[in-house]
């Protein structure tokens, strides 16, 4: 390369053409290297690409974050049938899915996981499939096909597998027996359950059966006895489902999971205990549920009530303390706190329960009344929850069906939280379905860049080595030029395209001629681009300036009292600066997906690159010309070295049209998936806009009875509250009188004594207090 550099500045004696072959030969050595790569119509991966797709999803799935992880998974499933982790991936997929509550989904996943069963593949995975598939029928309520799967499974020679099928049977039965909106917050509280619900008695008993066939060396026995004694509790026969219950504690808890049930079998326990007034076991159990357990809350708030049931009213207000430190979010502390005032009244320590009663009003007072000022501002309040449905499903807010403060102590309510997660999974599909759209929008902005196959690591390699080669044969033909001019005499037109030649070739000696310079050169693009990139962000900053001083001016505007002069055309101007801000926006958003394109195009064919080739055409043309005229052919030595490196040229050419044919296949590939899911996306519109009248109008329901019903139990709260202090106050009254009555009686007593001596000095016998009384 210094010698090229040295021989385009000036011309000194006669070089030898040799050292141009030596560097033609290079360049050669290096097109070998790059046409010994083959290029896949597919992009190259790495050969642990499935087993690092498959961690990326597993990672997702530790992230709670089940979108991207069934993304993560559906690649693997649709591209590698084939792969050893296939069975791992339909199984995680099936319950990423699950977990997004993309219930039909997974069970197809779980469906065809159970459809391979006999595959020993497959074997290891049944037990999660079954799992999932029995946890779906029991939330949609829709059981049909799962019978035939037990069917079959119980054919396989198995008999681990079995003793997990008769678990998952029962499971499926009792789901299918007993609704799960009809059950307790969760199924770890059968004291709670009672023959008062619905429920199918013949089912019920076909449950107990295969919870009955679990051997005890399985690690599904403790949850099998655990919801033995759930059936006993539903049929009424608490004997029974104590003695489960019971059981289930006395087992070790030699697992995590196995730890959680004997947690809900001791809350069971006590739960029964003090249904069946035997206080003493109740309050043993309740305090033998460790801290750490998720049912620790529960536990305190009902082990108060039993300590007060008991007469152990120190004990009740000890545990209603302890409840307030150790669990201060439960939904149980608003009626601990009240109950703690009521146990400080009984006490006698009025001052105690008074603070404690002001101190429930002033926390719950104001969600009362911002319960009640939502009535009152919509008189039609079920249409209102009809019209935040209908507006969550643009943006969803979880506080507009009801405010945080209200929702933070509200009970647990299965309808509601279900129908608000409907809302919520509607609200995120429109949105999935406008990042998809996005998505596509970037990729067709992409591909149709006039350089797209740079957007292919491989490709651009490809592209960069090929330009590097092609400048330098560029560089290697004028310097040819020179060497064979060298020492002759120019002039005339041959001068004057000499001239024009060398100065161009001094703008082609600084084009990349290596892998290495293109990568700097990129890099220096990059840094520009990146300082575009924090202009258009201090635009983005500007924008928002200007949102939040219309917002200020339309703020003052209406709570300006009587209203300025001239407020229609404040407003008028106000609608024109939003239009105008709306404009900024968008074309702020169209030049950063412009700069996006660019920084994924950077390389050969972006616009420095077109001018680079332009200037390369016409160095070479201005080369060929002066040869020409310069007569260099007859020189077999030089005219043998141009064909060479004109033939390098060629085979650099037909490469370079190679790299294009792949990446156009590659791209009519990303096409077809494109247009696929373009197509997907417009069923998809359709699908959700039929979804939206019926969800307003189910959804907005139950969000109306909901709010009835947490307004009604705040509005119970302060009149609990209330009346605590009307007690306070009249215990207070009530031990005033009685102490005056007290000293009433202590004074008339000592008149008496005083009036018994006196008569005593006077000689006239006392009068008895019954003489005293009548007239």
């Amino acid at each position: 390369m210094a010698t090229w550099l040295a021989c385009a500045g000036f011309a000194g004696a006669q070089p030898s053409p040799s050292k141009v072959g030596a560097e033609v030969q290079a360049a050669d050595a290096e097109l070998m290297q790059l046409d010994q790569v083959h290029l896949r119509a597919a992009a190259p991966r790495s050969p642990r690409y499935v087993e690092e797709r498959l961690a990326d999803g597993d990672l997702y799935m530790h992230l709670h974050d089940y979108v991207r992880a069934s993304i993560v998974y559906t690649d693997i499933v649709e591209h590698f049938p084939e792969h050893r982790a296939y069975p791992d991936a339909v199984v995680s997929l099936g319950d990423a899915l699950l977990k997004a509550r993309d219930y039909l989904g997974a069970r197809k996943r779980y469906r065809e996981v159970l459809d391979h069963a006999q595959d020993p593949r497959f074997r290891g995975y049944v037990t999660r499939a079954l799992s999932g598939l029995v946890e779906i029928a029991s939330r949609t309520r829709d059981f049909s096909s799962i019978e035939g799967y037990f069917a079959e499974l119980d054919a396989l020679p198995d008999p681990e597998l079995r003793s997990t099928i008769a678990y998952y049977r029962g499971k499926y039965l009792f789901r299918q027996a007993v609704p799960l909106d009809d059950l307790p917050k969760s199924e770890s509280v059968p004291g709670d359950v009672t023959p008062a619900f619905h429920f199918d008695a013949a089912l019920l008993e076909r449950a107990a059966a295969s919870f009955e066939a679990v051997p005890a060396s399985t690690r599904y026995y403790p949850q099998a006895r655990y919801f033995l004694g759930v059936v006993a509790s539903i049929r009424g026969d608490y004997p029974q489902a104590l003695a489960s219950f019971e059981a289930v504690v006395a087992l070790p808890a030699d697992t995590d999971e196995h730890a959680v049930v004997r947690d809900r079998a001791r809350l069971s326990v006590a739960r029964l205990s003090y249904q069946l007034d035997r206080l003493p076991q109740a309050i043993a159990a309740y305090r033998a549920i460790p801290p750490d357990s998720d049912d620790y809350g529960d536990a305190l708030y009902e082990l108060a009530w039993a300590d007060l049931r008991l007469g152990k009213a120190a004990d009740a207000e000890r545990a209603l303390e302890l409840l307030a430190v150790a669990r201060p979010q439960s939904p149980h502390i608003p009626d601990a706190k009240v109950l703690h005032g009521n146990l400080l009244l009984k006490d006698g320590r009025y001052k105690n329960a008074s603070e404690q009663f002001d101190a429930v009003r002033a926390e719950f007072a104001p969600i009362r009344d911002d319960l009640q000022r939502i009535r009152d501002d919509n008189p039609s309040l079920r249409a209102h929850f009809a019209e935040l449905v209908s507006a969550n499903l643009q943006h969803f807010d979880p506080d507009d069906f009801l405010p945080a403060p209200a929702r933070r102590w509200s009970t647990p309510d299965n309808q509601f939280d279900r129908a608000v997660g409907a809302v919520s999974d509607l609200e995120e599909t429109r949105r999935l379905i406008g990042e998809t759209q996005d998505l596509i929008d970037r990729l067709d902005g992409v591909l149709g860049e006039p350089n797209f196959p740079v957007i292919f690591p491989d490709l651009r390699h490809q592209l960069q080595g090929i330009a590097a080669i092609r400048t330098r044969l560029s560089l290697a033909r004028g310097d040819l030029v020179d060497r064979f001019e060298s020492g002759r005499e120019v002039g005339g037109e041959l001068a004057m395209i000499r001239q024009h030649r060398r100065q161009l070739g001094a703008e082609i000696a600084e084009m990349p001629t290596t892998l290495k310079a293109f990568d700097e050169r990129n890099a220096a693009v990059l840094t520009r681009m990146d300082a575009l990139d924090r202009t258009i962000s201090s635009l983005a900053v500007e924008i928002q300036g200007l949102d939040a001083r219309i917002v200020a001016t339309e703020t003052f505007l209406r709570s300006a009292a009587p209203p300025p002069r001239g407020v229609d055309a404040i407003n008028a101007e106000l609608a024109a600066q939003k239009q105008a801000v709306k404009g900024f926006r968008a074309r702020r958003e169209a030049l950063v997906r412009q700069l996006e394109r660019a920084r994924l195009t950077v390389g050969p064919g972006d616009p420095p690159g077109k001018e680079a080739e332009a200037a390369r055409a016409r160095y070479d043309a201005l080369v060929a010309q002066e040869r020409a005229a310069a007569g260099a052919d007859a020189d077999a030595r030089y005219a043998a070295l141009f064909q060479q490196i004109d033939a390098l040229d060629a085979r650099a050419a037909a490469r370079e049209q190679t790299v294009w044919q792949v990446a156009n296949e590659r791209v009519g590939a990303m096409r077809v998936v494109v247009d696929e899911e373009r197509s997907n996306l417009d069923r998809y519109r359709a699908t959700l806009g039929g979804l939206k009248d019926e969800t307003e109008d189910v959804v907005g329901a139950i969000a109306y009875a909901h709010f009835l019903a947490v307004s009604q139990r705040f509005y119970q709260l302060v009149l609990e509250a209330d009346v605590g202090e009307v007690d306070v106050a009249w215990a207070r009254r009530e031990e005033h009188r009685m102490r005056v009555d007290e000293l009433t009686r202590a004074r008339a007593r000592e008149v008496q004594a005083l009036d018994d001596e006196f008569k005593e000095i006077e000689g006239t016998p006392a009068r008895t207090e019954t003489e005293e009384a009548q007239p």
